[in-house]
């Protein structure tokens, strides 16, 4: 090995210009060998071998199906994956929510008990764990649960828990992990989860060589680059079992403000572009979102599932529905089922206002699930579901994460979500998710999915939402306090063994061989005149000066484009090659935090669509009030003039630029005349190619790919003139140079001068002494709900022992309490506030 790696553990200070290289070379870390490809009834089937294994033997497409009878026909890809397991081979079983991917894990279960094997079935959350607990306990009986809140029998051969458990349980070397034969991951595309996807790559990569492992998972277009990773890092055969096909078609709506129901895309897959347009006349105010959704209860089947994003929201929307949706019998079977399931707890629980505040709602078959609830009252509402004693449950996105409780109809409250940086729409791995909760099989011909429409949004945006289907499986591995600590507790472990195996670095040399081979010697320099180069320059200079010249106006427009429907100009820089997008009209303004900002309706190929741009890019504005029809988008207004510092600067170089084109033979009256056509593609301003993302804040090394994309759209055969083929030229370099750049950070073994710079900290902290975890380190490697570090300075400060019981329970809850976005500011009594000056406050600093 590395001598620098060698020497990495053992030095008490490390050096941060240590450079760590994976010893391997990068086409032996991802080769792997692939079998047995075909496509049977709409599946496919391959399998993925380590490049070591020899003698491949070809599984059954019709297994002998021992361990459990099914009183139904067997879909293909379950058939498939149930001959996979008996033959005692890794699967991962890609398919579309509700079609029956469970009858997988169960024949591994049945088998597994019929063996006397252990079994353990791993979920992302507590609430699918104690779902699929309920299930498997009715049908085997031999199961217990692990989820931190309750242990059931433990000693079971079938154990379900959070796979936060499983982790814990590998990284102490647990007796029971010895035991274990199939581990089943349900929902395992949760790995690109970007808070707690990293737990899952933890889990995957401590694995036990010996046991063979079942994934479960909604469709992942990159499937076989996972089952890589898998065969790479366990050694072991995966087969790659992937279906696209639904049991249940979907027919998807959009819901406006007057109270209409417009069918936007249809079984068949057509995209309704004149229902999308005129359902987007008549938004949704987000006050009146409550009065809509009333409205639409009357007008739809039920059970229903209304996602909404933010959990404060979703108990507002639940109080305010109208309807009830029970009769006597029904609500007498729902107080019930209420009744039994609170009788466990003591009678001042049972009596709590966060209890019996939901009793009149279930009573009303209304139901509430989010990650905020109390358990008890997320159980009562599955069950409650499940029984269809609950015809309409507003939910958060968690909901559609594995728990088996389809609906007839989904709804979306809205179609944007805040991510935790920025408000955005849903992605389509993200839509399709939820909206494949509508349609109940063997019950429905069709799911229905209906959105809100409460805001104006782009149709190239929803055709792709709709129609892009799930989203590629990335890794969101990242290092943590708790693992480089449990790593360094753990005597032939760490921190290198878990970054040189985690599926982020195997994309990353997957990537870098997908460079390597794309890797292309610029074009030749020499070809260009040294008046053409000079333009480059010359455009970028002008560049400058517009975008200083439009941050000098932007204090003058307040009262020009605060008047909707005024007609402007904008220009967005881009590295020299200016787009220039004329006569777009004004929506609305927006004031921000960061800055002012402009919605505006723009001419996009055929289509009018909405984009929004920081003010500053307003570089004209006409003396004209605009209705958004399509011939404004080509009519000649009045100029209104303001002055700026800039304009003598940019009139002057205008000359030099007008004058070296002439000389290079290209007729010009104007420079205005090289910006009627995208400087990069030739194309007219509203067919750019790069359209969609030069109209976002951007610079061209975000994009650079995207460019990449559209300079070989650019046909050859046509002749460009000099100024787009010097444009081709400079930014090929560009590329060729970025991907020189890539390709030497992703042979880098990524993450390790954050790792050095972690274990210093945890030294100096006296986490760790030398590479010994202290009592400290080994407290922090125990916490996994907060930030592990702060958590236990707080502990181990000298003012905590001195803190009354209440005292400490109120300081220990802030590290754990989530806040959402419309509540960043919490009340803070003098009391706790003078807790958290003397306790918190100091061990951050």
């Amino acid at each position: 090995m590395n001598e620098d790696i060698d020497n990495l553990f053992d030095s008490e200070i490390l050096e941060n210009e240590t450079k760590l290289n994976i010893v391997n070379k990068v086409d032996e870390q991802v080769k792997t060998c692939i079998y047995d490809e075909f496509v049977l009834n709409n599946t496919k089937h391959e399998v993925i071998t380590p490049i070591t294994l020899k003698n491949y033997k070809t599984i059954p497409r019709e297994p002998k199906v021992t361990a459990k009878e099914y009183k139904f026909a067997l879909d293909t890809f379950q058939a498939l994956a149930i001959s996979a397991i008996e033959n005692d081979r890794s699967v991962l079983v890609s398919a579309h929510t509700s079609c029956g991917k469970t009858v997988v894990a169960e024949y591994a279960i049945a088998q597994s008990i019929n063996d006397k094997q252990r079994v353990i079935y791993t979920s992302p959350i507590k609430a699918l764990s104690n779902q699929k607990f309920r299930e498997l306990q009715e049908e085997f009986g031999d199961v217990g649960l692990m989820t931190g809140d309750v242990t059931l029998n433990p000693d079971a051969t079938c154990l379900v828990m959070t796979t936060e458990i499983l982790r814990n349980m590998l990284y102490k070397g647990s007796e029971l992990t010895r035991e274990i034969h199939w581990i089943i991951f349900d929902e395992i595309h949760y790995l690109k989860d970007k808070e707690r996807g990293v737990v899952w790559e933890e889990t995957l990569i401590l694995a036990p060589k010996h046991a063979r492992m079942i994934f479960l998972s909604a469709t992942i277009p990159n499937a076989r680059e996972f089952g890589e990773w898998i065969a790479t890092i366990c050694e072991q055969i995966v087969h790659i079992i992937y279906t696209e096909k639904r049991v249940i078609p979907l027919v998807h709506y959009f819901y406006s403000a007057d109270d209409q129901l417009r069918e936007i895309k249809s079984i068949s897959g057509k995209f309704n572009s004149d229902e999308f347009m005129a359902s987007q006349n008549k938004t949704i105010f987000k006050k009146h979102i409550a009065k809509c959704i009333n409205s639409l209860l009357e007008m739809i089947n039920v059970p229903c599932v209304i996602f909404v994003f933010i959990r404060k929201r979703v108990e507002e929307l639940a109080f305010l529905i109208e309807k009830d949706f029970l009769n006597e019998e029904e609500k007498s079977a729902v107080r019930t089922i209420f009744h039994n399931a609170i009788s466990s707890l003591n009678e001042a629980d049972r009596n709590l206002k966060g209890i019996q505040m939901y009793l009149p709602l279930f009573e009303r078959g209304i139901g509430v699930h989010h990650s905020g609830l109390l358990p008890i009252i997320k159980e009562i509402s599955e069950l409650l579901f499940q029984e269809s004693l609950i015809k309409v449950l507003f939910a958060t996105e968690t909901f559609s994460i594995g728990l088996n409780m389809p609906a007839k109809t989904v709804v979306f409250a809205t179609l944007k979500k805040f991510d935790g940086k920025n408000e955005r729409i849903l992605t389509s791995g993200e839509y399709t998710q939820m909206s494949g909760r509508a349609g109940r099989r063997g019950l429905d011909e069709e799911g229905t999915v209906i959105s809100l429409v409460t805001d104006n949004l782009a149709s190239k945006s929803i055709v792709e939402m709709l129609n892009k289907g799930s989203d590629k499986l990335t890794s969101s591995f990242r290092l943590t306090y708790n693992m480089i600590l449990n790593l360094m507790r753990v005597e032939e472990l760490d921190p290198l063994y878990m970054l040189s195996r985690s599926f982020y670095h195997f994309q990353a040399y997957k990537n870098c061989l997908e460079i390597q081979e794309s890797l292309e010697e610029p074009l030749n320099e020499s070809s260009y005149t040294p008046e053409m180069l000079n333009l480059n320059s010359l455009l970028k200079k002008r560049e400058e000066l517009i975008s200083l010249r439009c941050k000098e106006i932007s204090q003058t427009l307040d009262d020009y484009i605060k008047m909707n429907h005024r007609v402007v100009d904008i220009t967005i820089p881009r590295n020299g090659v200016p787009l220039i997008i004329r006569n777009c009209i004004v929506k609305e303004f927006i004031q921000r935090d960061d800055a002012d900002y402009v919605n505006l309706f723009i001419e996009v190929g055929d289509d009018i669509e909405n984009r929004e741009f920081p003010v500053d890019y307003i570089s004209a504005v006409y003396d004209f009030r605009a209705k958004v029809e399509k011939k404004m988008f080509n009519r000649d207004f009045s100029l209104i003039t303001f002055n700026s510092n800039q304009d003598s600067k940019i009139e002057e170089i205008d000359k030099k630029i007008v004058n070296l084109l002439r000389r290079s033979g290209i007729k010009v009256n104007s420079v205005n005349d090289i910006f009627k056509k995208c400087l990069i593609c030739n194309n007219e301003t509203k067919n750019c190619l790069l359209l969609n993302s030069s109209t976002k804040v951007c610079n061209l090394s975000e994009f650079i790919y995207e460019y990449t994309q559209c300079i070989d759209k650019v046909k050859q055969k046509d002749k460009l003139n000099n100024i787009v083929s010097l444009n081709i030229f400079e930014l090929k370099k560009q590329i060729y140079e970025n991907k020189l750049n890539r390709l030497e950070e992703l042979k880098e073994v990524y993450h390790m001068e954050e790792c050095k710079k972690m274990i210093n900290v945890l030294r100096k902290l006296g986490h760790l002494d030398g590479n010994i975890c202290t009592l400290k380190g080994k407290m922090a490697s125990e916490i996994s709900s907060a930030d592990e570090v702060l958590l236990t300075e707080v502990i181990f400060s000298s003012n905590f022992n001195e803190l009354s019981l209440i005292d400490m329970i109120a300081l220990l809850s802030i590290p754990i309490t989530e806040r959402c976005r419309e509540a960043e500011d919490y009340p803070v009594s003098q009391e706790n506030q003078i807790l958290i000056d003397t306790i918190f406050h100091p061990c951050i600093k």
